[in-house]
């Protein structure tokens, strides 16, 4: 189930972008595994963008996947 949804994840990136395809991962990931406290699982999927934002995108100028359908909508 783990690889379908990492393929899924990768196609999904390339579509609406790191952030939003990442946030839904964790969010699924979590899920699958029985995991159900929400606080918890929105908390730690928003710090996991927010830490990779910060120091992928802005420390370190690490360009991540917009997605095709951000690109359209917002240029």
């Amino acid at each position: 189930v783990f690889i379908v949804m990492t393929i899924l994840y990768l196609i999904f990136m390339q579509l609406i972008g790191y952030m939003i395809s990442t946030f839904i991962y964790l969010i699924t990931g979590m899920f699958y595994l029985k995991y159900r406290n929400w606080k918890v699982m929105i908390a730690m999927a928003a710090g996991w963008i927010t830490f990779s934002y910060f120091a992928f995108y802005r420390l370190l100028y690490v360009p991540l996947p917009k997605g095709k359908l951000i690109e359209w909508i917002f240029g």
